[in-house]
């Protein structure tokens, strides 16, 4: 009849862990007091850089780390996980200082580990957004902090999501193109969770592919 829902279909997906997904993707919205919170922990540095060891598949050595944005002594019972006070972090005109803070404590944290394991072809990797890697002043402070700390040519991996909108204007390419010229690798994150990653494939030279964690999460 009219008001009878249709049956589901059998297609192999767990009801249950969908949602719970679901939910666990919807991100908060900003609001004031938040941002607030936000912006006077940036202000104290309780908002950091943690390192996640990427480990070979073939030799399970640790190849290289991911820098990760995490905020330091939150109020107990906060949840605010970073893809909330990055949120926060634009809503308060913080992206950008987000962005050069993060960059600098994965170049100081990898010139660290490459003179203690005395190995130059470890590598350190970070989100940046398209808006942060095209704003003005960033290829500039990439380069700075290369120059500075010693790093290796392309070992400073830069992760442009694949979800996030980029410019088609030919601005795209000059940045890129800029970001690698001062010692940067450019990484491809999330592939397939998007729309445009097949053309973004064709028209970007990205270094590094990352496939998104739905291909293989069951």
């Amino acid at each position: 009849n009219a008001g009878a829902a249709a049956p589901l279909l059998d297609n192999g997906v767990d009801g249950v862990k969908l949602q719970k997904a679901t939910e666990a993707a919807i991100v908060p919205a900003v609001t004031a007091p938040a941002v607030s919170r936000f912006v006077e922990a940036f202000d104290k540095g309780d908002i950091v850089a943690a390192f996640q060891p990427v480990v070979g598949l073939d030799n399970k050595k640790i190849v290289g780390y991911e820098a990760l944005a995490r905020w330091r002594d939150q109020e107990d019972g906060a949840d605010e996980g970073p893809e909330t006070f990055v949120q926060y972090a634009a809503a308060a005109g913080k992206a950008d200082a987000l962005a050069h803070t993060m960059l600098r404590e994965a170049a100081s944290f990898l010139a660290e580990k490459i003179k203690s394991e005395k190995r130059r072809d470890l590598f350190a990797a970070m989100n940046v957004s398209w808006a942060q890697m095209s704003a003005d002043g960033f290829a500039d402070a990439v380069r700075d902090v290369v120059k500075e700390f010693g790093l290796p040519k392309n070992a400073l991996v830069l992760e442009l999501t694949e979800g996030d909108a980029v410019s088609d204007n030919g601005d795209a390419s000059k940045i890129f193109r800029k970001l690698k010229g001062v010692g940067a690798s450019l990484a491809f994150d999330d592939f397939g969770a998007g729309f445009s990653c097949l053309s973004n494939l064709r028209k970007y030279d990205f270094d590094y592919l990352k496939i998104d964690k739905s291909f293989a999460a069951d």
